[in-house]
């Protein structure tokens, strides 16, 4: 499923048998879960609704709809490592855990996970936005949450009819209580840290064009880090890709995505070209730097069964949020009117359900070790 380090080398195959233009065969359905309180405030922008804390840094709603997408974000992950919640040695089944912080946390479900997999580590969360309003069961402060410890079940195995996952998404959907040794506070991640004890290990997921200054946001991390302790970013790049050239300029696929860079750059705090972050954690001192390629593809083109779930997987995903993505940025970066930023998704929908376009968003995880202190040299 991944390349070790800095290549794209995995040529994915084409499903033939289908009409490129037909419509997505499968319909993924999130998962749902969040978290307890309303600790946040928010506000409506053209029909979506943002939170107040730290008012414009954060360019993504926080309502349902995003909170379903992030979830099934999570989802995508879970496929693509194989259940793992991640790629340092922290995650593995068998390993032994302190303290956790989690960075960018959404609706908490990697955190709550991980949590229940170590339910001897102490995990934090650190997150600007989208700890909103739990989605309770007759107030019982349950959340909803519909992954199995070590299963997977449809729709998660396999893509299966829309009917047939609404009905297991009702009768199959756990109640989960927050794990006791997680906690979830909100912050700026921007803001100096002032933890009292430091961590054995720091995941971070997807703050890409949500940071301005990434060499201080790495420094922060190492310097939280206790000696032989691991951070573990989780990125994607917005700019899709064809290793066929099926995905030109003229696409409005691209001709979007570098509409969100272009306004994320405006915004102070610009979409990262990912494999620069291996060297700027090596800059913040970490060492045996790795870097893991995924690739996710649009829709489900792919002839081979777990990319193509992947890509139903992504398809339902990117759908979910295509808006939520855009929105913000194009009106407050680059003064669209909401009307034409509706006009234009029109023609990157297209593009994102045409199955003759081979393209995929790449994936990364790179895991840093901070170095363990030297021994001081005995006395003579």
């Amino acid at each position: 499923m991944s390349q070790s380090q800095d290549n794209h080398e995995v040529e994915l195959a084409v499903d033939d048998g289908d009409d490129p233009r037909s419509e997505i065969g499968s319909s993924i359905v999130s998962s749902r879960t969040s978290l307890r309180d309303s600790i946040i405030d928010y506000r409506i922008e053209n029909g979506r609704s943002y939170h107040r804390y730290k008012e414009g840094k954060y360019n993504l709603p926080n309502d349902d709809q995003e909170n379903d997408r992030l979830d099934s974000n999570h989802q995508l992950w879970l496929i693509t490592l194989d259940d793992k919640l991640g790629v340092a040695p922290p995650c593995e089944k068998n390993a032994t855990v302190g303290r956790v912080l989690d960075i960018g946390t959404g609706t908490g479900i990697w955190a709550i996970d991980f949590g229940d997999e170590h339910p001897e580590a102490d995990v934090s969360t650190y997150s600007t936005a989208n700890l909103n309003e739990p989605r309770r069961l007759m107030d019982t402060g349950l959340t909803l949450h519909r992954r199995f410890m070590g299963t997977t079940y449809p729709p998660y195995s396999q893509p299966c009819e829309e009917t047939f996952i609404v009905k297991i998404e009702r009768v199959l959907t756990i109640l989960h209580r927050v794990p006791p040794n997680v906690k979830f506070e909100v912050d700026d991640i921007e803001d100096e840290w002032t933890y009292s004890r430091p961590f054995e290990y720091i995941h971070s997921r997807l703050m890409t064009s949500s940071l301005s200054d990434w060499p201080v946001f790495l420094r922060r991390c190492f310097d939280n880090l206790e000696p032989g302790g691991y951070l573990e970013l989780k990125e994607t790049d917005i700019i899709p890709r064809s290793d066929d050239d099926t995905l030109n300029p003229a696409h409005a696929l691209m001709k979007w995505a570098n509409l969100l860079l272009e306004a994320s750059i405006k915004l102070g705090r610009p979409y990262m070209e990912i494999p620069s972050l291996k060297q700027l954690m090596i800059e913040a001192g970490f060492e045996d730097v790795t870097m893991h390629v995924y690739k996710w593809p649009t829709n489900g083109w792919p002839k081979d069964p777990r990319y193509r779930e992947i890509g139903l997987w992504n398809y339902e995903n990117t759908m979910m949020g295509l808006e939520g993505y855009t929105m913000a940025p194009l009106t407050r970066a680059l003064d669209w009117m909401p009307a034409e930023v509706d006009v234009f998704l029109i023609d990157v929908r297209k593009d994102l359900k045409d199955r003759s376009i081979h393209a995929y968003w790449p994936q990364y995880a790179i895991v840093g070790r901070k170095p363990q202190k030297e021994e001081t040299p005995a006395a003579a």
